[in-house]
């Protein structure tokens, strides 16, 4: 949140925003904070942007995190919430927003929102800094 916050407060000052930190949970923990949400968002008109900040995988060769965020972001881009939550555990991804990232697409999903994504962006910090030994990931998706 304290990434985009600023973005928000400069390019739409009028923009509300609920942020919500989400600590450890299992997957059917996401399942039902999706469902809360899921019951909340569907009474609001116009319905409200869902933003997940994440880092990709962390501190891994630009070759490793880079072969990481592509299992990562192919079951993202599944679209099956489980698929995400259970790639990102059984090859240790250390993707920072894993589980909200589970959560949004389960709760657009009990929505009838979730049909497609458009990956918009991907790079690590070594394309930034040129240290390739020891990097971070990033990319952009939209969901909906």
């Amino acid at each position: 949140m304290e990434v985009e916050l600023p973005f928000l407060q400069r390019l739409a000052p009028e923009t509300k925003v609920v942020g919500i930190a989400i600590g450890h949970a299992d997957l059917a923990g996401c399942r039902r904070f999706a469902n809360g949400l899921a019951s909340v968002l569907r009474h609001l008109d116009p319905p409200p942007l869902l933003l997940i900040s994440s880092d990709m995988n962390h501190f891994a060769t630009d070759a490793e995190t880079r072969r990481l965020d592509g299992l990562a972001l192919a079951a993202l881009e599944s679209l099956d919430p489980e698929e995400l939550h259970d790639t990102v555990a059984r090859h240790h991804i250390s993707m920072c927003g894993a589980l909200p990232a589970v959560i949004v697409l389960e709760t657009l999903r009990r929505l009838g929102r979730l049909h497609k994504t458009e990956r918009v962006g991907y790079a690590t910090s070594g394309d930034v800094t040129g240290d390739r030994s020891r990097v971070v990931g990033y990319a952009g998706v939209l969901i909906g």
